[in-house]
């Protein structure tokens, strides 16, 4: 088992080390390609089109890293929306404002989740075009890949827009409610104090 262990181990340290030759190897390729072209050795534009090349592998680990970081950071947002909007219910524990400020907070963690994800779909179909473009591919599984991220980002704006509206929405009836029930018990309030004047005056 310690055998077993120390050779995984040998190979996760081998992935990271290759991981990171590559990241230095690419970046000594853009900086070659600078020098080489500042002394007239590479034809007009080889130095852009090499950047771009790297800019776009960076753009692609950056988009990764994004779509893991919103898979966790939603799954924990969604757990504190759920939290809060059973909290801002709690008419006994919780006053009018506090649940109001709640349900403003679980509206707001709510448009991140929206807006993260319409920015991932966004950067996606980037990607995909800028490949196509640079690697002059017109095949069928890029175009189909191109057409399956732009109808994404469509259906993430979508979400985007119809979500704000329906959170909104929902703000506002919940303020509208707050507002009836704080009327309702003032006028309960007027009707004790009356009936509390009313029996001074009997007595």
């Amino acid at each position: 088992q310690p055998l077993i262990t120390l050779v995984g181990k040998a190979f996760d340290y081998l992935a990271i080390g290759i991981s990171k030759a590559i990241e230095f190897l690419a970046s000594g390729v853009v900086g070659v390609t600078k020098f080489m072209a500042a002394i007239g050795l590479l034809p007009e534009g080889m130095y852009e089109a090499t950047k771009a090349a790297q800019d776009l592998v960076q753009a692609e680990d950056d988009l990764q890293q994004a779509e893991r970081d919103y898979t966790v950071n939603s799954a924990k947002r969604n757990r504190d929306i759920s939290k809060l909007r059973n909290e801002s219910m709690d008419k006994e524990k919780y006053s009018a404002k506090e649940r109001e400020d709640m349900l403003k907070r679980a509206i707001d963690l709510e448009k991140q989740n929206l807006a993260e994800e319409q920015k991932n779909a966004a950067e996606s179909l980037r990607i995909l075009e800028a490949k196509a473009k640079q690697e002059n591919d017109t095949s069928d599984k890029t175009t189909n890949a191109i057409a399956a991220a732009r109808a994404k980002m469509y259906d993430a704006e979508t979400a985007y827009y119809d979500g704000t509206k329906r959170l909104n929405s929902q703000l506002l009836s919940a303020q509208e409610e707050m507002r009836q029930e704080a009327e309702k018990a003032a006028e309960e309030e007027k009707r004790r104090i009356e009936e509390q004047n009313k029996l001074r005056i009997f007595l």
